[in-house]
């Protein structure tokens, strides 16, 4: 057995019965998918597929700091020579110039000190959340 599959990990299956599921438009397989040619990038857009599509309201977006929170996401993104964090924002930041993902900076609050940084996926609610 070689030495990298000695370290994967494994996945025991999806169980029977009725599962949550996320809808992802078949235009990501037909047209995006294609494109991306970063695993980290193509991690991170579809993570932000299921974490966006959890909730609820008009404008769904996943904050940053959400992003950052998620010790899964970033240990999964991890390499031995750049950290989850690194990772996660270069994902991003790719995930955005080809145009997969929406960014915007948005300062709430009386005194708007600090920022967020909140990233949508390029459909009619993201477009809408920009607005």
């Amino acid at each position: 057995m070689s030495p990298a599959r000695k370290q994967m990990q494994g996945f025991a299956g999806f169980p029977a019965g009725k599962l949550s599921t996320t809808p992802v438009p078949n235009q990501f397989f037909s047209e995006l998918l294609p494109l991306v040619d970063n695993l980290a990038e193509l991690k991170v857009i579809l993570h932000l597929f299921w974490l966006i599509g959890k909730k609820r309201g008009v404008l769904r977006y996943a904050r940053l700091d959400e992003l950052l929170a998620d010790q899964r996401l970033l240990e999964g993104l991890a390499t031995p020579k750049l950290s989850g964090e690194d990772v996660l924002r270069d994902a991003l930041e790719r995930a955005c110039a080809r145009g997969a993902l929406l960014h915007t900076v948005v300062r709430r609050g009386a005194l708007a000190e600090t920022p967020e940084d909140w990233y949508m996926i390029n459909s009619a609610n993201g477009r809408e959340v920009l607005e």
